[in-house]
């Protein structure tokens, strides 16, 4: 349901020309966030974005949502190591996107790319091509 809403957000925004706008509390904020989001060699996980997931998963309760994605969407080991920065996710690979309540902690990120989960690895990659940007094994 989730990858629906998002793919029609995709096409209402690229398609159609409207964009989605976070507001803002001061003018400081938005330079801020448009400096991090507009950088092209900053499409990376941030140590904090990596602490916040990391924090997030380790709770028990959370915990278990990285066992139901792994048991719902296998991947072997083989598959797994190819899983690297710079290469491509094959389209047999199933990716699942992160809880909305981890997403909403970490920085906003252009709609061109998604923070999924992959087995036990949390993934920045480019919507489009499937390319990887990014990895945090867990």
């Amino acid at each position: 349901m989730l990858k629906i809403i998002l793919l029609i957000f995709l096409v209402m925004q690229t398609g159609c020309n409207i964009a989605f706008k976070k507001k803002y509390n001061s003018d400081e904020e938005l330079t801020a966030n448009k400096k991090s989001i507009n950088t092209k060699s900053d499409v990376r996980f941030t140590d904090s974005e990596k602490e916040i997931i990391r924090t997030y998963f380790s709770d028990r309760t959370n915990n278990r949502i990285i066992h139901y994605a792994v048991k719902r969407s296998p991947i072997s080991k083989k598959q797994t190591e190819k899983l690297r920065v710079s290469n491509y996710i094959p389209s047999d690979i199933q990716v699942v996107p992160l809880p909305i309540r981890l997403d909403n902690k970490l920085r906003q990120i252009p709609l061109s790319i998604l923070r999924v989960q992959v087995g036990k690895n949390i993934i920045l990659m480019k919507v489009n091509s499937r390319k990887i940007l990014d990895i945090i094994k867990l």
